[in-house]
């Protein structure tokens, strides 16, 4: 009689614990990373269980191995507080951080760093970042909050809430997440049910390339709902010496009610596809998309207050204040 295979294994932890774990989610290492327990610690012996956690999702990282299929789960209420460059480093390829709980009790991290560079640094390729909370903490705003420099990432199903006076990146031609083109090309970036609500801050940009000149290709934005009263614009992707091109923009909602009204500026010779897009500026005469001569457009929405909205992207019935 033939033998029965399944996907569940025994792992023995250290303290002498077995634990069950399906590997047709991965044959990795699977950490745990939780800030309340009165049990943890950041030192050999723990993140192997919940019962003994990890304390800091950086010291969770730096136990990874590379391309191993690794996941860290960050628990329910988590919390950490930012306040220097690379407080956290995704230097791991490969790997997997997933936050575990919904809404106010998703793993949290408050920005309050005063510094140019991000707290969140993201070097390594083909990682995921899942299911966490980002809120701004630090008065008088944040430069930028997550900078990436690598390729094939992921980061999805988040939040992140600055206001008036803790604005997540505030920084000159920096914005709340750079895409830092400076010593290499970045692509296939992927964007996937992010909510940000910027209220009455003033930052920056949501998402910016930076003024690199390689490059940033193959970036996918879905199911995303963005809103602020940015400095510039919501999506700035003219920046650098390279064209940043072949973007995906689909699903979504974008909104800039704030400096020039501009939602997405792109590249005059770059080529994006927008498909069922709504688009929400302050009512000023510049159009809310600049540089999209040579894209796709598919179902793109806009309007302006008082008026409603057109399916072209020249914008209301107004014509966007002209």
């Amino acid at each position: 009689m033939a033998s029965v295979r399944t996907a569940l294994f025994s792992r023995s932890q250290s303290g002498g614990m077995i634990s069950i774990e399906d590997q047709s989610l991965t044959t990795g290492n699977r950490f745990f990373v939780d800030s309340g327990s009165s049990t943890g610690g950041d030192t050999s012996g723990f993140g192997d269980s919940p019962d003994k956690p990890f304390l800091t999702v950086d010291f969770a990282i730096g136990q990874g191995t590379a391309n191993n299929g690794d996941i860290i789960y960050v628990m329910p209420g988590h919390a950490e507080t930012l306040s220097a460059a690379a407080d956290i480093t995704i230097d791991v390829d490969g790997i997997s951080i997933l936050g575990l709980g919904t809404r106010s009790t998703k793993p949290t991290f408050t920005i309050t760093t005063g510094a140019v560079a991000a707290p969140i640094l993201w070097t390594a390729d083909g990682c995921v970042l899942d299911n966490i909370r980002i809120v701004g903490g630090r008065a008088g705003g944040s430069n930028v909050t997550i900078s990436i420099e690598g390729s094939f990432n992921t980061f999805s199903n988040s939040e992140l809430i600055s206001t008036a006076t803790t604005e997540l990146g505030i920084g000159a031609g920096l914005g709340v997440i750079v895409l830092d083109d400076d010593t290499a090309a970045i692509s296939e970036i992927i964007f996937d049910n992010i909510e940000y609500m910027g209220g009455a801050g003033n930052d920056e940009s949501f998402l910016t390339v930076a003024d690199g000149s390689n490059g940033a290709t193959y970036v996918s934005i879905k199911h995303c709902k963005i809103f602020g009263t940015f400095a510039d614009n919501t999506i700035q992707a003219d920046q650098g010496t390279n064209t940043n091109t072949l973007w995906y923009i689909e699903d979504s909602r974008l909104a800039n009610v704030g400096g020039d009204n501009v939602v997405v500026q792109q590249d005059s010779s770059a080529v994006f596809y927008y498909s069922n897009v709504y688009i929400f500026g302050g009512g000023s005469t510049t159009t809310p998309l600049v540089g999209f001569n040579v894209s796709y457009l598919n179902s793109v929405w806009s309007c302006e207050p008082n008026a409603y909205g057109a399916t072209t992207v020249i914008g209301s019935v107004t014509n966007w204040g002209a």
